[in-house]
């Protein structure tokens, strides 16, 4: 506020401008302790109404003189926000909530006039809350609200505060659902299965409700989490289903249900026949063998399993590999390998595989030769043939 003098010739006997406030319409006044600076003002209200006035001094004459009494209408114009869904299904009624906010700290939405206008803003109906719903024709509306203090003037600038909120409507459908536990599942290892459940769209308004179902069609009402055993069956079957059966309460005979299937692969630890298998390019003193477990007609997973091996005395292990190795047995005759296999369950099987070795025959060597004339006359070439026959079936001739 400012105090002007009308006459300017008075202008240069303005003394001391004391200023002078009330909250009582008058009734009583009290000094302006802060803002006051010379003929200005400049104060800081809480909401509310109040009358200033300032006393003029002549500063020659010490006259005394009060300007008119001017009225100050002080109202907060608070932050609005729309509580409520983004998301609705074209069959459903949503409310909108109006909330409000004053540096920062929430403040009742019920102390002020509140609005709302869902056409862009050209009609307002008044109400702390709406009810939102299709029209048969915009799938998007945009609702808006706006906020004045209750003892705020019905027009002027800045007395209101406005918000607007998109609301979009769609077709009934279900909701989101996730499972989350193992994909492959031994029988008598359980698992735990969890489902996570969400609305049909983020930041909808709709009560949730389902079931599982496991593969030999039991049926689990909730969406707590489940421990799953498979059964004799499902593991003849190898492959099974487990299926979580979601949907929204009072709209599921419109098509907002969904259901989610989890794959499992159902199995049964199985401690399989063995045998040893010896591969060798001759059986017959000195001998390289590598020796192979094996368990006919069986494909499946060990836990852990461990071989150890005892080799005949005298023999040479040219391949150190636990699980095959090769050796080398230098005399003829029957000499026994053993193998004992076992696992982390407990399961253990002996084997003992026999193998002989025959004595190669006596080693037989001749040769031949060819001329490049018959009658022997030098020079004369010569071509040597060397036959050799009996001895080691690996044996060859080298010069």
């Amino acid at each position: 506020l400012r105090v002007q003098v009308d006459d300017q010739s008075y202008d240069n006997s303005l003394g001391e401008v004391e200023w002078l406030i009330s909250e009582d319409e008058g009734s009583t006044w009290s000094p302006v302790e802060d803002g006051a600076r010379g003929n200005y003002m400049k104060g800081d209200f809480q909401a509310g109404r109040y009358w200033v006035k300032a006393k003029l001094h002549n500063k020659y004459t010490d006259a005394v003189s009060e300007t008119g009494v001017q009225q100050i209408h002080v109202y907060d114009v608070p932050r609005v926000d729309i509580e409520g869904a983004q998301y609705a299904f074209k069959t459903q009624e949503v409310e909108l909530n109006a909330t409000a906010t004053l540096d920062w700290e929430p403040v009742p939405i019920e102390n002020y006039h509140v609005e709302w206008s869902a056409d862009g803003g050209e009609t307002w109906e008044p109400g702390l809350t709406t009810t939102a719903k299709f029209d048969g024709e915009n799938d998007r509306v945009r609702y808006r609200v706006r906020v004045r203090d209750m003892d705020a003037p019905m027009d002027g600038e800045g007395i209101w505060r406005e918000r607007s909120h998109r609301l979009n409507f769609i077709d009934p459908v279900g909701p989101r659902t996730r499972i989350y536990g193992p994909r492959r599942l031994e029988r008598g290892d359980p698992g735990d299965y969890e489902v996570e459940m969400n609305p049909p769209r983020r930041n909808m308004d709709v009560e949730m409700a389902g079931e599982w179902q496991l593969p030999d069609g039991t049926v689990i009402p909730g969406n707590e989490m489940i421990t799953y055993n498979p059964s004799e069956e499902d593991v003849e079957n190898g492959r099974v289903e487990l299926i979580y059966r979601s949907w929204v309460v009072g709209y599921r005979d419109q098509g907002a249900i969904d259901e989610r299937v989890h794959r499992i692969s159902a199995w049964q630890y199985v401690w399989p026949e063995w045998d040893v298998f010896a591969n060798t390019r001759a059986m017959e003193a000195p001998a390289e063998i590598r020796l192979t477990p094996r368990t006919p007609g069986w494909f499946g997973w060990l836990d852990n399993e461990q071989y150890d091996w005892t080799f005949p005395a005298g023999t040479t292990q040219l391949y150190d590999n636990d699980k095959r190795p090769t050796i080398r047995i230098e005399e003829a005759g029957e000499h026994e390998v053993t193998l004992l296999v076992s696992d982390a369950r407990g399961n253990e099987t002996e084997i003992v595989k026999s193998l002989v070795l025959e004595e190669p025959s006596p080693t037989e060597i001749d040769f031949s030769f060819y001329t490049d004339n018959e009658f022997m006359r030098a020079p004369l070439e010569i071509r040597p043939r060397i036959y050799m026959r009996g001895g080691h079936r690996l044996d060859r001739v080298k010069e």
